[in-house]
């Protein structure tokens, strides 16, 4: 177990506070992680009714005739909606009210580690994400079928912009990063030759002095009787 949750962590990482739980030390990191979990949980709830309440409308007033395909988007998406609320009524009784200590407690799996609960603890996100997902394909098929020119240049269209916005930000970014790098790399080379500057000139007195002492004592050697 410890072997795959370490080849799996990495992955985790992405999608759940994996890291930020297995570095936690104190209560305070912990609490932390834990009220911006429950403040997403919170959101997808709202979210999750909002989109059950849109399937229920969708599935009394649309008939099935309109479009061919709108009973399996209506099953899928009532399903996902569904399956997020029921996740996030039990995340929201299991930890809503939990403390950071007890939080601890009920996250631990059998191994010690957090494993079972970054696994999950996104899945009702994950279900927002689906169900949203669904809704926009079902309404962009019975706009498909009743004006198809329409979707595609709508499609193209944002497509593009987003594109060309893209595009002109990276090519006005780009050469302005390109010159700032530049300009940093010529100041910071003259600053480091301007600080090099009083030490080697400063060396250079010191060995004058030395060699000048150094000539004054041999000039009394020869002196002296």
């Amino acid at each position: 177990m410890r072997y795959f949750t370490t080849c799996t962590g990495p992955i985790l990482d992405i999608f759940a506070p994996y890291r930020e739980l297995e570095e936690a030390t104190s209560e305070t990191e912990i609490g932390l992680i834990l009220s911006r979990v429950l403040t997403e949980w919170y959101v997808s709830g709202a979210s999750l009714l909002t989109l059950s309440g849109i399937w229920v409308a969708i599935f009394g007033f649309v008939p099935a005739s309109l479009f061919p395909f709108s009973q399996y988007f209506l099953a899928f998406g009532s399903t996902t909606a569904g399956f997020g609320i029921a996740l996030n009524a039990i995340f929201l009784m299991l930890y809503g009210g939990a403390s950071t200590a007890r939080f601890q407690i009920l996250a631990r799996d059998r191994t010690g580690s957090y494993f079972i609960f970054r696994s999950l603890c996104r899945a009702p996100t994950f279900f927002t994400f689906l169900s949203s997902l669904t809704s926009f394909l079902f309404l962009l098929g019975l706009a498909w079928m009743v004006w198809p020119s329409m979707v595609l240049f709508c499609i193209f269209a944002l497509a593009g912009v987003a594109a060309t916005l893209y595009f002109l930000v990276y090519g006005f970014a780009a050469p302005w990063h390109s010159i700032r790098l530049l300009l940093g790399v010529i100041y910071g080379d003259l600053d480091a030759q301007e600080s090099m500057a009083p030490d080697t000139e400063l060396g250079m007195e010191s060995g004058a002095a030395n060699s000048g002492n150094v000539a004054m004592a041999s000039v009394v050697e020869h002196t002296q009787p």
